[in-house]
């Protein structure tokens, strides 16, 4: 949604809505209750298309008659990131684990065996996964989607409901 939003509404997610109420029009009234039920829906066939995160569906990639389409009006990309806690009384043996995780060989296999991007550079993309420099990068404001989280989904969900009444 907050992808959508600020795609369709030009870096504004206050002028997505017209989208939102256009695409929930065509939800053939069919909302799931998880991610992993979109990409396993297409790959079965149960579904022509489905809005999903990307390293879910590069899953179904490899064994599968699934292609993964980027908004050609953006796509939002939030890192997945490691932290260790401000004076975290184990602090070196964090650290040790965040370099171990980070390194070549476990990103290797993350992008390998999860269909993950990787946080390296020198790691090679998972198949069917576009490069970045192919993908119309778009940026939000985390401030702002987690202060409107709430009021987009309510939003989201009357907007849904209507068209399906």
């Amino acid at each position: 949604l907050d992808n959508i939003l600020y795609a369709m509404g030009n870096g504004n997610p206050d002028n997505g809505w017209d989208y939102v109420e256009k695409l929930c029009s065509n939800l053939d009234g069919k909302l799931l209750d998880g991610s992993s039920a979109v990409y396993k829906g297409v790959s079965a066939g149960e579904f022509v298309v489905g809005l999903t995160f990307e390293s879910g569906a590069a899953q179904y990639i490899k064994d599968k008659n699934v292609k993964v389409v980027y908004m050609k009006e953006g796509v939002i990309f939030n890192p997945d990131c490691l932290y260790i806690v401000k004076d975290a009384p184990n602090q070196s043996s964090a650290e040790v684990f965040i370099n171990y995780m980070s390194g070549k060989k476990i990103q290797t296999l993350i992008s390998n065996e999860l269909s993950r991007r990787s946080v390296r550079t020198d790691v090679d993309l998972p198949s069917g996964v576009a490069k970045m420099s192919d993908i119309n990068i778009i940026y939000d404001d985390p401030k702002v989607v987690i202060a409107n989280k709430k009021t987009w989904v309510e939003k989201f969900l009357t907007i849904y409901n209507g068209s399906i009444a």
